[in-house]
């Protein structure tokens, strides 16, 4: 398997739809490829992001920074790659991703949230995050944002992180306010009081 990727990347990143389909039964040989300390392109880190996108809670346990670099390398980029990369960045900070999951909020949360608010999350990015953020109400589940925000509230509380970070990875003060009135919608605004 490691040879057919490195195949891939020598042939410029290209993935056939197919090849991706076929990828996914070997998600752990695709981590350890990832892994190997080697230059990796662009185009085909992109590429994988797509093979490994809907299943980051169980990549999660890896190291996040290639994608946290993947992201950062596409977020001039107005594209779909940078905003599917957005995505799963988001879903693997929601799952406490290694080494710093507040660094992928950072770099992740408002990009996604933006893209939901404006009705541009592609289904595919949203598929991503499907699985990691809570169901509401059958009249309010249409509200992507709200469950998104529910979800980053929810990982701070989970996972123990520092309540003051959420201002400091999470710039846009509306948005911020935003995330405080959910907390208080699910009964964690305790958390935040210092915020």
């Amino acid at each position: 398997m490691l040879e057919a990727l490195d195949w891939m990347e020598s042939h410029g990143g290209s993935i056939t739809d197919n090849s991706r389909a076929a990828l996914t039964y070997y998600l752990p040989d695709v981590m350890a490829w990832l892994s190997i300390e080697q230059k990796k392109s662009t185009p085909m880190l992109a590429a994988l992001a797509h093979v490994v996108g809907p299943y980051a809670s169980q990549i999660a346990n890896n190291d996040s920074t290639v994608w946290l670099r993947t992201l950062r390398a596409l977020r001039e980029n107005r594209d779909d790659d940078a905003n599917y990369v957005s995505a799963l960045v988001f879903a693997l900070a929601l799952c406490n991703a290694p080494p710093s999951p507040l660094d992928l909020v950072s770099e992740s949360f408002e990009r996604v949230h933006r893209l939901a608010e404006m009705e541009q999350l592609r289904d595919d990015s949203r598929f991503i995050l499907q699985p990691l953020v809570p169901e509401l109400s059958w009249r309010k589940n249409w509200d992507k944002c709200e469950r998104m925000r529910r979800a980053l509230i929810s990982a701070f509380t989970r996972y123990g992180w520092p309540a003051g970070q959420l201002t400091e990875r999470i710039r846009n003060r509306d948005l911020v306010e935003q995330l405080l009135k959910s907390a208080r919608r699910i009964g964690v605004e305790r958390y935040f009081c210092d915020v």
